[in-house]
């Protein structure tokens, strides 16, 4: 029980990491921030705070007297350590007398002392130190002068057999004796700042819900995970580098295409005969739905299947950058507006695309269930499949017509990337649809493998938003080239 216990904690320690790591990651330059601020409030904290501070000493020496011959005042004078001692015991007495402090301002022409006056024996010696402290360097030297020139009185209220002599003069401090110290202060605020910029990202990851693993998804899908896709790393944000992850690309025996491969395998065991409308989508843009939707139409048609490959997002399309296609063609989005498709053969295989060049303008209007659903039904009976590739579910209703139209759905979820919440309200919009659910891909999971770590950067975003529902109907079937006989032409580019 005990090792169970220690396990769970080392796997939750190990989620709030990897909740921490991307705040971390995209907020470093806010601990670098806060900490130049922590350090430079702890600088000029310090330096607000700094009076320096100067000392002027003089060292006196004791000497006591003994008279000799009964009374005759024979001087043989010796240094006696005790009556140094004895000297700086009752020296703070004396300074603190009205008497002693009268004389001092009166030798000063000053009715204050500014400074602080001391003494300290030096041990195993007859010598004490009396030194004066001052913010004034100059007033710290005067005091310690006017000290040294009252001395008699000193002397004489010690001991009448004592003398003091002055064996080092006061000397004027050119230099404060208290550094100003503020890197301690500054690398105290600095490490503040930073550790407060990091509670404060630490607290954000805890409010950000997301899916950092399959187990997290199945509480919205009671459907299979139909595949782990690896993350890679490709750094250009270009059409190469999206056109480079395909597994006509990529090495045959990698993790990534072997992970389409399965995603195949899992399809074809769940697909009827007369289901070949698969649709693939996602909760937010940028989770790769258009690079899965590309990947699995190629797989699919590398096994000898006559693939359809269509662009649903009209509105920003992704496919032909995906594949690397430069020559132009008209797709979906034209087809709609009553002009003609431009199938694409790629590359001499049995899959063709049909995608546009760019987006189209009144999508809304374009797109209904009823046009979608005869376009559809004209070209099922000429391939296989036909791959869907729709725009996501949570920003527009587009998806909400393409999911009409389909057989099987496949929802793509980008590790940590989609809040849980966003997901569980598109898989309910999706289901409350009546969309029969083939299963989900766990996207660009950051799960190292035998072969090493597969990545890829690209994204596209969207600068709208529509509600669902579509009340727009259409006279006849948009001047489609639709005859009763034949049904819709459409030519293959070859």
């Amino acid at each position: 029980m005990a090792n169970e216990a220690s396990n769970q904690q080392g796997i939750d320690l190990r989620r709030l990491w990897r909740r921490f790591r991307p705040f971390l990651k995209k907020g470093w330059f806010l601990l670098v921030l806060l900490g130049l601020l922590g350090g430079a409030y702890g600088y000029f904290s310090a330096a607000r705070s700094y009076t320096p501070m100067y000392r002027s000493e003089a060292v006196l020496s004791v000497t006591v007297s003994t008279d000799d011959n009964g009374g005759i005042a024979a001087y043989s004078y010796y240094y006696d350590n005790s009556a140094a001692v004895q000297a700086v015991e009752m020296f703070p007495y004396l300074l603190n007398s009205d008497v002693m402090r009268d004389k001092i301002c009166q030798e000063l022409g000053k009715d204050h002392i500014n400074g602080n006056i001391s003494a300290s024996s030096i041990s195993g010696t007859n010598f004490f130190v009396v030194g004066v402290t001052s913010a004034n360097a100059m007033d710290a030297y005067e005091i310690a002068r006017a000290v040294m020139t009252v001395f008699p009185y000193i002397s004489s209220k010690i001991n009448v057999n004592t003398q003091l002599v002055i064996t080092e003069e006061p000397a004027y401090a050119s230099a404060p004796y208290n550094e100003f110290t503020w890197q301690e202060d500054a690398l105290r605020y600095a490490a503040f700042g930073v550790a407060a910029g990091a509670l404060f990202l630490f607290l954000l990851s805890l409010l950000r819900r997301t899916a950092l693993s399959a187990s997290d998804v199945h509480q919205f899908f009671h459907v299979p995970c139909l595949a782990h896709i690896p993350e890679a790393n490709l750094k250009k944000r270009s059409n190469q580098a999206q056109s480079a992850l395909l597994v006509t690309r990529l090495a045959s025996n990698g993790a990534f295409a072997e992970a389409f491969r399965n995603l195949r395998l899992k399809l074809l065991r769940q697909l009827k005969d007369d289901e070949k409308v698969i649709m693939f989508t996602s909760t937010l843009p940028s989770e790769g739905k258009s690079v899965s939707a590309v990947n699995t139409a190629l797989t699919l048609a590398s096994a000898g299947k006559s693939v359809l490959l269509v662009d649903g997002d009209i509105r920003s399309p992704s496919v032909k950058a995906v594949l690397g296609l430069k020559e132009h063609s008209s797709g979906l989005g034209a087809l709609l507006q009553g002009g003609m498709p431009n199938l694409k053969c790629y590359e001499k295989t049995s899959l063709y695309v049909l995608a546009d060049d760019e987006g189209v303008e009144d999508a809304l209007h374009l797109l209904n269930h009823e046009h979608l659903s005869r376009v559809i039904e004209q070209v099922r009976p000429h391939f296989d499949y036909i791959v869907l590739d729709t725009p996501p579910c949570s920003m527009m209703a587009d998806a909400a017509v393409f999911a009409g139209v389909s057989d099987r759905v496949v929802y793509v979820v980008r590790e940590d990337y989609a809040a849980v919440s966003q997901i569980s309200d598109s898989v309910s919009a999706l289901n409350d649809m009546g969309s029969d659910l083939a299963g989900y891909i766990f996207n660009r999971a950051k799960k190292s493998s035998s072969h090493g770590h597969y990545g890829y950067g690209y994204g596209y975003g969207y600068g709208y938003g529509y509600s669902y529902g579509y009340g727009y109907s259409y006279g006849k079937y948009g001047g489609y080239n639709y005859k009763k006989d034949d049904g819709y032409r459409y030519g293959k580019d070859e």
